[in-house]
């Protein structure tokens, strides 16, 4: 698949993200009544005519363990958001390669595991988790 330099390749990754996630936890991971997987998604999404389509996408057919929101925070609040979330919890986001290289450093001392994914167009794609379970790992081998 080529990327095009548009917001669009961005939506298509977020897409492909959330069924790949989605399809990967058919296989319980840990059971815990408090284990919703949160898909935060970065401010600059927000104003795109396409965001609610993307958002309906996201949350059609799922077994109500993927929640979606469009975060307004900075990268600091953001950790923060991380770290009073529930145990299991994934934060990706398309960013600027710099803005990731920022956020993957400023958020090492505070959060367990942070993933980052160099992509074409100098953006990268960032995972975090509390608890990085194995579907990080398998999501990360996929796309390389």
């Amino acid at each position: 698949m080529s990327w095009n330099n548009d917001i669009f390749s961005d939506f298509l990754t977020l897409i492909f993200l959330a069924w790949f996630f989605s399809e990967m936890l058919a296989v319980p991971l840990e059971e815990s009544t408090n284990s919703g997987i949160h898909i935060f998604i970065k401010d600059f999404l927000r104003h795109d005519p396409e965001n609610k389509e993307l958002l309906k996408i996201l949350n059609t057919g799922r077994s109500k363990k993927i929640s979606v929101t469009i975060m307004e925070y900075s990268y600091k609040e953001c950790i923060e958001v991380v770290k009073n979330c529930f145990s299991k919890i994934f934060v990706f986001g398309i960013m600027d390669i710099g803005d990731a290289e920022y956020f993957s450093k400023a958020s090492n001392n505070l959060v367990t595991s942070v993933e980052m994914m160099y992509m074409p167009d100098n953006k990268a794609l960032v995972l975090l988790s509390n608890k990085p379970p194995k579907i990080v790992e398998k999501a990360m081998a996929y796309k390389m």
